[in-house]
């Protein structure tokens, strides 16, 4: 009953316009029974009386799986022993490096003024001012501004080496922190020097032994330790090991006994018996009869006002959406709330290897990447308000799904089905990797969510890969794929057209350009919009050389008939192009855009004809058999076929010609069974104008001159 139903186009149309609201309560209802199951499972949940420190008498068995969390006393204790635990975190100051540097400039300052005025005794009296009894050996050295200037030099070069590689305090033999780079490094303190250690070295390594005492009493008293402690990065790193300090002290696994009966109950047993009791799980499980009838009314409008904006959301941007489509979209949606639902309550596998691709890829491989978007959003929001699933998974879902759609997008025109699995499962990893080092979990733990990411990523692919044609065929739904294997100019029809009618083979290549642009601008399916150009025309292979675009002569041929004859091989291109669409198995969507590119319209030429000759003949004979087109695709094919025709008569480009055709085919009311606003007509016009001034633009005649 229901596939004879099916069957009946009038029913299919009538069921569409007037019962989408029956529609969203049925599905509604369907959903409320899913929410009603588990529902009816959580009210399950057993409930105790348990003291610490008692005997019980009874085995206490986890429902579900919960985190054990530890007592605000223990967390303080924690936090306090990892503060007494950590070293300080150590700095190079620069602020103490330009303090050296500036000491060391303004002491050589003073020596060399002094060494170049010749003043002997104050030299010698400045040098100890400077805590440092000179002999006659050494004043006599430095008492030359060439060899000051070289003592001077060499003592800043030291300097800056010495603070490069850093002074401390008091060297100790273990290991530090310090900032290097924004980040903090374990280095052993010996690598640093002492003020004492650094300027004995640099002293020793000068030139002439006979100012080494010298030198090394300055840089003694010049340099200061630039290994300090950087209170503030100290600071960051205590915050940062607070907040690593997790407040879960274990995981209770669901069906793990929790007490034992006839043992006593432990200090353990009974934080986890509490963490059992404060978990989100166990309160929405203590439920009642009426907070289920609630519940369930809860469950039943917020399925209605989901579903009922998703049908308006597909209604307002995908055009002539059909009731088997919906019907798939609804289908999946039962089926895979349902499963969402039975790996939520009834599984402990990991949730990472749930299809989740499997749904959101269907449609958008079927139908369309544009209807996969909006569907995969809304079913991602119903298990996000819905299910209890952890925020990584819910993350991951969204990812994974987004990945894919850009992915199939990029599929349906460069990719191969096994690029397209190695590409996902490369994603998928990043995806795992991404989400579990921004939730702190161990690297073999995030290895496992991969290994079953991987799984689920299978067990999508083969389904899709199992089931998408099987659905396209018992649903009469075209998918991308079938509508990209129909551009492929190696089909036979194609390949027939551009040998056998060549002028109706161009004529169809610029109605594509001109018909898929016009649908991308109004939001149509333009790659419908381009392939039903390509196959509009088919059924002139028929009689090729009665049609003038293949023909210059056709004219002779037709003055050899009588203008009836005439007019039925024109009109009978269009059941001859259906005839041929069947039978190389072309979808029905594009044998209608062949059925209805001409409408009613009359065969104008040979109709004047026939009324300048008297000849009394049946004024059908002139006139297209139609129907009118439904389909936006279809109104848009019919004025570009027109507009190219009258464009290439005149063979050079009219923006009037567009206005005209679609005030004409609005006057003959050709358009009358089509939803196409008067904005989209606008719409269509300016941007064939725009194509059609591409294709016919004069070009400027460059003429070389002598």
């Amino acid at each position: 009953m229901i596939k004879s139903w099916l069957k009946k186009p009038k029913n299919i149309v009538y069921y569409v316009r007037s019962n989408q609201t029956l529609e969203n309560i049925i599905a509604s209802i369907l959903l409320c029974l899913v929410f009603f199951i588990s529902s009816i499972y959580e009210i399950k949940m057993p409930s105790y009386e348990i003291v610490e420190g008692q005997v019980s008498d009874i085995d206490v068995i986890a429902p579900f799986s919960f985190e054990v969390f530890k007592d605000n006393s223990q967390l303080q204790l924690e936090k306090k022993s990892l503060i007494n635990s950590l070293n300080p975190v150590y700095s190079k100051s620069q602020e103490i490096n330009f303090e050296v540097i500036n000491n060391l400039n303004s002491i050589f300052t003073k020596l060399f003024r002094l060494v170049e005025a010749g003043e002997r005794e104050r030299l010698k009296k400045e040098i100890s001012n400077l805590g440092y009894e000179v002999n006659y050996t050494e004043l006599n050295y430095v008492f030359s501004t060439n060899r000051m200037q070289g003592v001077w030099e060499y003592m800043m070069v030291k300097s800056d080496s010495l603070l490069k590689l850093g002074i401390v305090e008091i060297p100790i033999d273990e290991t530090i922190l310090i900032e290097r780079d924004g980040r903090a490094e374990t280095v052993y303190s010996g690598t640093f020097n002492s003020v004492a250690k650094g300027s004995r070295q640099a002293a020793m390594q000068f030139k002439d032994d006979d100012v080494q005492g010298l030198l090394e009493y300055i840089f003694f008293v010049s340099l200061s330790p630039n290994v300090v402690i950087n209170q503030y990065r100290t600071d960051e790193l205590v915050k940062g090991k607070n907040e690593k300090i997790t407040s879960v002290l274990d995981v209770v696994q669901k069906n793990e006994i929790i007490i034992r009966k006839n043992t006593k109950v432990t200090h353990l047993d009974y934080m986890k018996y509490t963490s059992m009791l404060n978990s989100e799980e166990y309160l929405s499980w203590q439920v009642n009869k009426r907070t289920i009838l609630l519940k369930l009314i809860g469950y039943g409008l917020l399925a209605f006002l989901i579903l009922t904006i998703f049908r308006y959301t597909l209604s307002r941007l995908v055009n002539n959406l059909g009731n088997k489509a919906y019907l798939l979209l609804l289908i999946l949606f039962i089926v895979e709330v349902s499963l969402y639902l039975a790996f939520d309550l009834l599984t402990n596998i990991s949730p990472y290897i749930f299809p989740i691709l499997f749904f959101v890829l269907l449609p958008a491989l079927v139908l369309s990447t544009k209807i996969g978007f909006i569907y995969s959003l809304f079913l991602l929001f119903i298990n996000l308000l819905t299910f209890k699933m952890t925020g990584s998974v819910q993350l991951f879902h969204v990812f994974v799904a987004m990945s894919g759609l850009v992915l199939i997008d990029r599929f349906s025109i460069k990719k191969t089905f096994g690029t397209m699995t190695w590409t996902l499962i490369g994603s998928g990893f990043v995806i795992v990797m991404m989400l579990g080092l921004t939730s702190g979990i161990p690297f073999l733990q995030i290895l496992n969510n991969f290994i079953y990411t991987v799984i689920g990523f299978s067990i999508s692919l083969a389904g899709i890969i199992s089931l998408s044609s099987w659905i396209e065929s018992k649903l009469d739904i075209i998918s991308n794929n079938q509508l990209l294997s129909l551009l492929d100019f190696n089909h036979p029809l194609l390949k027939k057209l551009a040998t056998e009618a060549p002028g109706t083979y161009h004529h169809s290549l610029v109605v594509s350009n001109l018909a898929e642009r016009a649908a991308e601008e109004i939001g149509a399916d333009y790659l419908l919009a381009r392939v039903g150009s390509f196959y509009h025309d088919i059924g002139k292979l028929k009689n090729p050389k009665l049609f003038t675009e293949n023909n210059e002569d056709s004219d002779m041929l037709h003055d050899a008939l009588s203008f009836t004859e005439s007019a039925e091989i024109i009109k009978d291109h269009v059941s001859y192009g259906m005839q041929l669409a069947k039978q190389s198995g072309l979808p029905k969507e594009i044998i209608e855009i062949i059925r209805d590119h001409h409408g009613t319209q009359a065969i104008r030429y040979f109709l004047k004809k026939a009324q300048e000759s008297n000849q009394e003949t049946p004024q059908n004979i002139f006139y297209y058999n139609g129907p009118k087109p439904v389909s936006k695709i279809s109104v848009i094919i019919m004025i570009a076929d027109i507009v190219e025709s009258k464009t290439k008569v005149f063979n050079e480009f009219n923006p009037e010609i567009v206005e005209k055709t679609i005030d004409e085919l609005i006057a003959n009311k050709q358009f009358a069974e089509t939803q196409l606003s008067f904005r989209e007509l606008k719409q269509i016009k300016e941007v064939m104008n725009v194509v059609l001034g591409s294709i016919y633009r004069k070009r400027k005649d460059y003429k070389l001159e002598d």
